[in-house]
């Protein structure tokens, strides 16, 4: 969703597919680094976590939250800036829904 905000908001302001492009790369790295050190302290403050299972969950929500928002790279570099807006538009809107789907699934709740 930030990552689609961002991009939204650069694509309006000022119609360049390198800039949004950029702005892609640069939210990719800092949203997964926040998100990571929040995952990073939250582990912590659990009593009974093994330390490994810390960087596990630490560096997997890294790798994970980068890898998605490259996802949104792709369109920009193959297809005109207008188009390659609503393929990222679309593209976000089936993450979240098949990950409420999915989560929804999991804890057996009715996702719909």
């Amino acid at each position: 969703i930030t990552t689609l905000g961002l991009i939204v908001g650069l694509d309006t302001s000022t119609h360049s597919s390198s800039l949004v492009i950029g702005g892609i790369l640069i939210i990719a790295f800092a949203d997964a680094f926040s998100d990571a050190f929040g995952i990073h302290i939250s582990e912590e403050s659990r009593l009974e976590v093994i330390q490994r299972a810390i960087w596990e969950a630490t560096i997997s929500t890294f790798i994970f939250k980068v890898l998605f928002a490259l996802t949104f790279v792709l369109p920009f570099l193959l297809l005109p800036l207008s188009t390659a807006l609503i393929i990222s538009i679309i593209w976000a809107v089936l993450l979240v829904a098949g990950f409420q789907l999915l989560f929804g699934k999991k804890r057996e709740n009715n996702a719909l």
